[in-house]
């Protein structure tokens, strides 16, 4: 079975090394690039709901 990751690069290895000893078909496509941001605290006011994944 082919798993496609998505993770950034610099955090796909662990899951991909871990797929693959189960012996799944692991492909790294990484479509998730996170970075700092510089912006001081967000003002959450003017939300009913903040949901954080």
């Amino acid at each position: 079975m082919r798993v496609v990751v998505t993770r950034p690069q610099a955090q796909a290895e662990p899951l991909l090394n871990a797929l693959r000893a189960e012996g799944f078909e692991a492909i790294a496509c990484p479509v998730i690039e996170t970075e700092a941001i510089d912006d001081g605290p967000i003002d959450v006011s003017g939300y009913d709901w903040v949901i954080v994944t």
